[in-house]
């Protein structure tokens, strides 16, 4: 499918910065920020790698349900009243 979009120039830029940080050409920029926009991107495979490393990451390391114990620099956070 063709589009044509007409975007303003503070648009066109932030585009450009975006694309050149993510180490995208332009028009595979603009097609991800359109997938991105209906939901579409990342693609599902990177989805379910994501989610299943992230499940791994909480389950391992011997953490119970509650996850790791938050420490401050004063000491225990439960102790400090704020």
């Amino acid at each position: 499918m063709k589009v044509t979009v007409d975007l303003p120039i503070e648009a066109t830029r932030r585009l450009v910065k975006l694309a050149v940080r993510e180490r995208r050409p332009l028009p595979l920029q603009l097609e991800v920020l359109v997938l991105q926009a209906l939901g579409l991107w990342p693609p599902p495979d990177e989805n379910q790698e994501r989610e299943d490393e992230a499940r791994r990451q909480c389950s391992s390391g011997g953490q119970g349900a509650a996850g790791p114990e938050v420490q401050h620099r004063g000491g225990d956070l439960d102790a400090q009243r704020f």
